[in-house]
Order: C-alpha cells, then structure tokens, then sequence
C-alpha cells in the first residue's frame, strides 16, 4: 500500500513539474512576444488593444464561418434524401422509407464556401487602418516624427509603423486557411457515400487561391 502510494504520489508531483514547466516557457515566450512587439510600435501606442481587436475579429470570424458552413453543409445533405413510395394493390402509393434520391450528388464545395472569408477581409481592413494609425501616431502631440526622420537608419520609422500590422496580417490568413480546412472535413465527412463529386480537393485549393470570398 506504502509503495502503491508513493508511486502514485511520485507520478502526481511529475506530472505537476512537467506543467509548471509548460507555464514557466508558456510566460516566457509571451513576455518575449510582448518585448518584441513593443520594441516595434511605435512608443506610447497602445499595441494591445489592436491585437485584441484583430483576436476577437478572427475568432469571431472563424466560428461564424464554421457555423454558417455547417448549417448549409447540413441543408444540402438533408436535400439530397426523398421519400421512397411504391404502388400498392389497392392503386394508391404507399410510403416505403427514405433514401437518397437517384443521381443525388452534392454541389462543390466552393459553392458551400461561398461567403466565408468576408469577415476575414473586414479584419484585415482593419489592420490596415491600424497601419495608417501608426503613421498618424507620430504627427499627434510631440510630432515624433521629425526625430524618426533623423535616425541613422531610415528603415527604423517603416519597420515601427509596420511590423505589427504585418504580424496581424499573417494570424489572420492562417486563421483563415485553417478554417476553410475544418469547413473541407465537415464536407468530407457530412457527404454521404457515393455523393462526392470528383476532384473536390482541388477544387477547394483554386478557390483558395482564386480569392474567392
């Protein structure tokens, strides 16, 4: 009993270093990204307040976008499904079940997509906003910008004004790409069998990159 209990007490108390570990580089990774992103804004902007901004505009973007999906992935399919009647002895049509209709196939996925990425390109309007604002920020009050034009390096006043901008571009099309991949597999998985028409995957891909919204 004596062991069977250390044993469980010595697992416990791995288990507890292993995630105080993960918390101790989790904090440090953030304070290494807030170093990073403070060190490339410009001074006195209040940075946090756009990237909470950009994180509550993908989020919410992300799980409308599924949601939308799915409502439309989940009408498809149920159109695709009919009664089946037969003729009875007495002439009338008797109801036998329901079963996918003959030559039932579902729509491209694209055609499902459609809309999607609206939300998307509304948050990266705004991050583009976000970038003239940054522009702005040094002709207000002390008019720092005139310091900035004098750096040795002439890059400095861009790389302050842009970086994040470009940082919060880049979240939001992963978000966007890794979205529209868990709209693919509720397709995949949503369509019965025998219904998927050929070439769907690349079909998705030259959607994606068509630009399509």
């Amino acid at each position: 009993m004596s062991r069977k209990y250390e044993r469980k007490t010595g697992r416990k108390t791995r288990w507890e270093a292993f995630k105080e570990r993960i918390r101790s580089r989790r904090r440090e990774l953030e304070q290494k990204l807030i170093v990073f992103c403070a060190h490339n804004a410009p001074p006195g902007l209040y940075w946090e307040r756009e990237a909470k901004w950009v994180e509550a505009g993908v989020l919410g973007t992300a799980v409308l976008a599924i949601l939308v999906f799915l409502v439309r992935c989940l009408t498809t399919v149920g159109n695709l499904y009919e009664y089946k009647w037969k003729l009875a002895e007495n002439g009338a049509y008797q109801k036998v079940g329901y079963g996918l209709k003959d030559g039932a196939m579902m729509p491209a996925v694209s055609e499902l997509l459609g809309g999607s990425r609206i939300g998307f390109a509304l948050v990266g309007l705004l991050i583009v906003i976000f970038a003239v604002n940054h522009y702005r920020h040094y002709r207000q009050e002390s008019m720092s910008i005139y310091l900035m034009k004098r750096l040795p390096n002439r890059w400095e006043y861009h790389r302050r004004n842009l970086t994040l901008p470009v940082m919060f571009m880049g979240a939001v099309l992963a978000a966007m790409v890794l979205t529209e991949l868990i709209c693919y597999g509720g397709y995949l998985a949503l369509t019965p069998a025998g219904c998927l028409p050929a070439g769907q995957w690349e079909v998705f891909w030259m959607w994606m990159i068509g630009g399509g919204l």
